[in-house]
């Protein structure tokens, strides 16, 4: 979707050195996807499979390996961002859970960014899967579900305000947008009169 949105786009990603993975790399290329996959010789590529009829989904069956990737890994990407970051306007951080994204990624990723006055957004999927917000510490935006929300404060019985306003908190983020499936999305305003610094 970023590649629609701006005039150049750059994905960073991991995948084995499988089957799946070069089909992978394969479609990157043909798509004209430009980046870099970081290959690991230990996972197998994630594959998600959707068995659908009648446009509702009747099954899922994930093959994908979970464990964090190690240091050199990490170290590798924040090299290639690096360089780039006086010609980014933003950097998006998505955590699907499946080891890619850790807490050093996520901290050199914002270092990066708040010394460059990059736009920085992260997106961490709890719903199917372990994400954990905290690593979004002091990001410009983050875009979690309503169950997310709440499951990253622990608490699913008071009002959406009141914890979009413990995650602006917790977090010291800019800016929220809680989605809310088939409802739409809340975009709840920091008041900035409280958390001045």
């Amino acid at each position: 979707h970023a590649s629609k949105m701006a005039n150049s786009s750059l994905l960073y990603t991991l995948s084995g050195t499988d089957a799946a993975g070069r089909f992978l790399s394969e479609q990157l290329e043909i798509n004209s996807i430009k980046g870099q996959t970081f290959l690991d010789n230990r996972r197998k590529t994630t594959v998600k499979k959707r068995y659908i009829s009648n446009n509702k989904c009747l099954f899922r069956l994930n093959h994908f390996d979970s464990y964090q990737v190690d240091d050199h890994v990490t170290n590798s990407i924040l090299e290639e961002i690096r360089p780039r970051a006086k010609d980014l306007d933003a950097i998006f951080l998505f955590d699907f859970g499946f080891g890619l994204v850790n807490q050093k990624l996520a901290d050199g990723v914002r270092e990066i960014a708040q010394a460059n006055g990059i736009f920085l957004a992260g997106d961490s999927q709890s719903s199917s899967m372990q994400g954990d917000l905290k690593k979004f510490f002091e990001f410009d935006m983050i875009a979690p579900t309503e169950y997310e929300a709440r499951q990253f404060i622990n608490d699913h019985n008071t009002s959406l305000s009141v914890v979009a306003d413990k995650i602006y908190e917790t977090l010291n983020i800019r800016n929220l947008l809680v989605t809310l499936s088939n409802n739409g999305a809340l975009i709840p305003i920091r008041d900035c009169t409280q958390h001045e610094s």
